[in-house]
């Protein structure tokens, strides 16, 4: 039967009891609570005297009876009734929810404190507590004395947080557990001076526990240490130093920290921890028994391409790439690959025994590796495993020849190239298994084709028409007899060619053939040199210097080399080559006879958007970007279309000479109208259209094409779009994208010229709204900027990170607004605001009398009573309100703004600024700082100038007026004494008046009545008499 308390409300599940458990109808819940029937069987059977129930790693449903009874729901989310009766509950791990009604007696839940971001105090107080800490939550205190009987409280640290990663500090009774390479730490007030059962456990998210004797140990692993373990599971730390740790019995974990350290950890399933910077460690891993597995654990930010491995005599050295770290695990090879020690990585990657084993003895040239049914690991080492993949340098072109190595050699695809060479399966084999070190080919009577690895090799051709290809490495190379051809590239190092017969030409990837003479002028081309060609085809190679080729009649190549040279390429097709680092060479190309066609080719390296093209009168001059290199084409605008020379790339493009023409008389862009600065929230959609007349571009049949970057050349951020078509930005800012983007729009014309505009995006936090009711509420923010109203009763707001506003409404009001610059809303002098140091700049909006507490910076004084305000030991910024307000700035360089009404400032120490502005009416200064070297200021408004200012003696004060309004300024004792001086004025046109000077202008002054309301500037008669003195004064 069940019964909905409160009402007669029941239903009845006939013969549910004579059903097994698993057989028995779920009861579910609305808020998907489901109870089984071995729960419902726990609850009909609760002992009145109280019950235990203790959940599974599952969600659990756990129901105690009448009585005092204890429910653990362990891992999973939840769900606690504890019915009547004083219940201890505890839902362990997980998202839990505790259910609590009237009658249901004194019940404690053994919480769970998580502290979040911000320099958190948490004490769980009585019960089995857990705390929570992950990276980023700051700097936090746990205040939690030594546990009570029954009692285990624990520190959960949080995913990504490793041993490794961990410092322990002992600081008097306390200890401080720190995060490596952040300021991110938790005190234990009390932990070391508790017993050790009694301490606080620290549980990684691993699973990792540290009592109190592994933290012991942590603390004073410094040196050369020697740990022992236990019969059970221990937590060894080494620490700095070389150490020795042995765990004997039990599931051991390792950490033998920095320094060369030897690791036993005897019987058991054991984990060794190993990562960058420890050193050179030892892992002495005996046989494993039935049902044990032992781990290397290597940190992270170490994935499988950093490690090699290497056999040593039976042992794995298990080395860390780019550095001296490693660990030897000795007698590896003895026990099969089932038996031996696993190798697991950060990612969750793991390597067996077999996969080792496959690492180590991978073939150079090319393994074939297998798996098994199972989840396999394959390594192929430095080889092409079974495939072979021919790649094409300098780009990512590539073919794969599917099972190569699976076929005899006779059997396999050959490999021809446009020359005819001819790659047959045994030289490929060659190539594969080329030795790092070297290797030696000899050819054979016929053609060969010898292709050299990334060793030192030497390849002998002997008889016929050989082709040769030493690969990278210092090679020798000799084709032996025949017309042999010899490969060479950028990367095959310094290769040496010893051919004893009559002498071939150098023959380059563009066709251009350079023959015995065309050397001999290249060996000499140093300095200053005049080279002709002859009738025919020439290479001119000019060398270093400012020098001048002239090729004649022939199809020529012309190259300039370093320096500033001339180039006349005289009649025939020629090709004049530039590249970077050529200088500004001058060509006179020029195609004279039909069929003629001069080229301008352009090096390696320079891409079309690299060079830029302008007219200089008849000539054009193309430029190098990122340099001053350039070439002039003479005359070229004078010359027919089809006469001009066209340029060409080394990737194969060619602009021709229509093109070359309207980009020398292009225009670019210009910007129209400047863009405008745009604000999104976050969450909000955005919209940006970019305004049509934004750019222009005077030649007018141009198209511009828009895009957009951040300044700098960053991308956009994810959730920002640009369509370029339309000229439309758009996206929503997500959750914590909060920023100001500087964002630059590029207008492009078909040219490349462009033109650039910037504005800024300010994407500002949402804003979070939480409020309260009329009762007593604690209402808490979240890490946005958040907007939290407490309305009637006596509220505690918390306002987390974030700018918050906090506003507690009727009522005895508690507000911290934690991290951020917030705001407090202040309506009773009994409402209380808390702030910690650097917690960003608060300020309190007060509508009642209000001092400052510690660490809030600002105070505003609301409404329209007259009300005092007072700062603290800070910088203080103090606003009145309408009314006459007395401003108290006590410590710290304080700013007092009365605002309008009959105002008393009070700076107290510091050097301090008293503004007054036109509206302000009276205000009195009190000033009595007598510390020397302190410079206090009265700050006159913006629209306030020097020579509109009126200097009079009234009894013992000085009084500062604006001329021709009430607005006035009275410095209280100003006669009495240089403490009470207000040490300079500042006018609003910028000049500086000192305290030494006032006396000059009140005397001064005194000889005319002051101008008359309304007259806002001298009259020319006090102008005649005052100008100079006034001058004189402010500078």
């Amino acid at each position: 039967m069940l019964s909905l308390k409160g009402s007669t409300d029941s239903i009845r599940l006939t013969n549910y009891s004579g059903t097994g458990l698993e057989e028995r109808t779920e009861i579910v819940f609305a808020d998907s609570t489901v109870l089984d029937g071995l729960v419902v069987d726990q609850a009909l059977n609760a002992n009145p005297g109280g019950t235990y129930l203790n959940g599974t790693p599952g969600a659990d449903a756990l129901v105690g009876g009448i009585g005092d009874d204890a429910l653990y729901g362990a891992e999973g989310n939840d769900v606690l009734y504890g019915g009547a009766g004083n219940d201890q509950l505890d839902g362990g791990e997980g998202r839990d929810t505790y259910h609590f009604n009237r009658g249901d007696g004194q019940d404690t839940i053994n919480d769970y404190a998580a502290g979040g971001a911000g320099n958190d105090q948490l004490d769980g107080g009585e019960g089995r507590d857990t705390y929570h800490f992950n990276r980023g939550d700051g700097q936090d205190t746990i205040n939690d004395y030594a546990a009570r009987p029954g009692e285990r409280n624990r520190l959960q640290l949080g995913a990504g947080i490793l041993l490794s990663d961990l410092t322990f500090t002992q600081d008097g009774g306390s200890l401080v557990v720190g995060i490596k390479g952040s300021t991110d730490s938790v005190r234990l007030n009390g932990y070391i001076n508790a017993n050790l059962a009694d301490r606080l456990d620290i549980v990684l998210a691993d699973g990792t526990v540290l009592g109190g004797q592994a933290v012991d140990r942590a603390l004073n692993a410094y040196g050369d240490d020697s740990l022992g373990g236990t019969q059970g599971a221990d937590v060894l730390l080494g620490g700095a130093g070389n150490d020795t740790l042995v765990g004997m019995e039990g599931n051991d974990a390792l950490y033998g920290g920095t320094g060369n350290d030897l690791l036993d950890g005897g019987a058991g399933s054991d984990t060794y921890h190993f990562g960058r910077g420890d050193g050179r460690d030892t892992v002495i891993d005996g046989p494993m028994q039935p049902g044990e597995q032992n781990r290397l654990q290597l940190g992270g930010g170490i994935s499988l391409s950093d490690v090699t491995f290497t056999l040593e005599n039976g042992d794995l050295l298990v080395s860390l790439k780019g550095s001296t770290d490693s660990v030897r695990i000795t007698n590896y090879f003895g026990p099969g690959p089932n038996e031996r020690i696993d190798i697991a990585f950060a990612d969750g990657s793991v390597l067996d025994g077999l996969a080792v084993d496959q690492a180590v003895n991978a073939y150079p040239g090319g393994s074939s590796l297998h798996g098994t049914p199972g989840a396999d690991a394959l390594i192929g080492g430095a080889g092409n495993d079974g495939d072979l993949v021919l790649s094409l340098k300098g780009s990512t072109d590539s073919i794969r020849l599917t099972n190569y190595s699976g076929t005899g050699l006779e059997e396999r695809t050959e490999i021809v190239f446009a020359d005819g060479a001819v790659l047959d399966g045994l030289v490929i084999d060659r190539a594969l298994n080329a030795s790092s070190s070297g290797t030696y080919l000899n050819g054979t009577p016929g053609a060969d084709a010898l292709v050299g690895g990334i060793g030192d090799d030497a390849l002998y051709g002997a008889e016929g028409n050989d082709v040769l290809y030493g690969g990278a490495g210092n090679d020798q190379l000799d084709g032996g007899e025949g017309r042999d051809t010899y490969h060479f590239n950028r990367g095959d190092g310094q290769d040496t060619i010893n051919d004893y017969a009559a002498g071939g030409p150098i023959v380059l990837a563009d066709g251009t053939v350079l023959g015995g003479q065309a050397v001999d002028r290249a060996l000499n081309a140093y300095g200053d040199d005049s080279l002709g060609g002859t009738q025919g085809a020439d290479a001119l190679l000019g060398g270093a210097g400012n020098d001048t080729l002239v090729g004649m009649e022939g199809n020529d190549a012309l190259y300039g080399g370093t320096g500033n040279d001339m180039l006349d390429g005289g009649a025939g097709s020629d090709t004049y080559h530039f590249s970077r680092g050529d200088g500004q060479d001058t060509a006179i190309a020029k195609s004279s006879q039909p069929g003629e066609k001069d080229r301008l080719q352009l090096g390696h390296g320079i891409a079309q958007g690299d060079v830029s093209v302008r007219a200089d009168n008849a000539d054009l001059v193309l430029t190098l970007s990122g340099g001053t290199d350039s070439i002039r084409l003479i005359d070229y605008l004078l010359q027919p279309q089809n006469d001009r020379t066209v340029v060409a790339f080394a990737d194969g493009s060619v602009w021709d000479t229509v093109q070359m023409e309207r980009q020398a008389l292009n225009q670019a862009p210009v910007v129209g109208v400047p863009l405008a600065d745009a604000a999104v929230t976050e969450g909000a959609p955005f919209r940006y259209v970019v305004p049509a007349g934004a750019f222009s571009d005077a030649d007018g049949d141009d198209a511009l094409t828009l895009s957009i970057g951040l300044a700098g050349g960053a991308p956009l951020p994810q959730w920002l779009q640009f369509d370029a078509a339309s000229g439309v930005l758009g996206g929503v800012p997500p959750a914590g994208s909060a920023t100001a983007l500087n964002l630059v729009v590029t207008a492009t014309d078909r040219f490349g010229a462009s033109v650039q505009d910037g504005f800024d995006l300010v994407v500002a936090p949402a804003v979070v709204t939480i409020n309260g009711t009329a009762q007593a509420d604690r209402l808490t923010g979240t890490a946005a900027n958040d907007e939290i109203r407490g309305f009637a009763g006596n509220d505690m707001l918390l306002g987390g990170a974030g700018n918050d506003l906090l506003d507690g409404g009727a009522g005895i009001d508690s507000m911290s607004g934690g991290a951020g610059n917030d705001t407090y809303v202040v309506d009773s002098t009994s409402d209380r605001v808390i702030e910690n140091a650097g917690e960003g700049i608060d300020r309190v909006n007060a509508s009642v009398s209000h001092t400052l507490g510690n660490m809030v910076e600002a105070l505003t004084l609301t409404g329209t009573g007259a009300i005092q305000g007072t700062g603290n030991a800070l910088d203080n910024t103090l606003v009145g309100n309408a009314a006459g307000n007395t401003l108290s700035g006590a410590g710290g360089n304080d700013t007092l703004d009365g605002g309008a009404g009959r105002d008393t400032l009070v700076g107290g120490t510091g050097n301090d600024v008293y503004r007054l502005a036109r509206g302000h009416g009276i205000d009195t200064v009190v000033e009595s700082d007598a510390t020397v070297g302190n410079t206090d200021t009265l700050q006159l408004g913006a629209d306030i100038a020097s020579a509109q200012l009126w200097f009079a003696r009234s009894g013992s004060n000085l009084e500062v007026s604006v001329i021709g309004t009430a607005d006035k300024a009275v410095i209280n004792g100003w006669y009495a004494g240089n403490r009470y001086h207000v040490e300079q004025f500042r006018s609003g046109d910028g000049k500086l008046l000192l305290d030494s000077q006032v006396d000059g202008l009140v005397n001064a002054m005194a000889a005319f009545a002051p101008p008359a309301a309304g007259q806002t500037t001298l009259p020319a008669n006090h102008q005649a008499g005052l100008d100079a003195v006034i001058a004189s004064s402010w500078k």
